[in-house]
């Protein structure tokens, strides 16, 4: 669904806690930068980081459908968002 929805080939971490991860990861970059100097987070997602064996490819025919529903949706914040500006 993710794939189909960002038109994207999509990775899946193989850890379960995902967006904790990433956080946790970071703070080590944060720590790293700190302290040792210049860490790009790009070299510690290489070191850390295992993703699934699978890649996730969108479906042709699922992507005009979210294509509208994000329309509709746009619709909606366009005609709403006067009320909260």
């Amino acid at each position: 669904m993710t794939a189909d929805i960002l038109e994207l080939p999509v990775k899946i971490p193989s850890v379960g806690e995902a967006a904790a991860f990433g956080a946790a990861l970071q703070s080590l970059w944060m720590m790293n930068s700190l302290s040792e100097g210049s860490t790009s987070l790009e070299e510690i997602t290489r070191e850390h980081v295992c993703l699934k064996p699978r890649d996730y490819h969108p479906m042709e025919a699922n992507i005009p459908v979210y294509r509208k529903g994000f329309s509709i949706y746009n619709s909606y914040v366009k005609s709403l968002s006067p009320l909260y500006i």
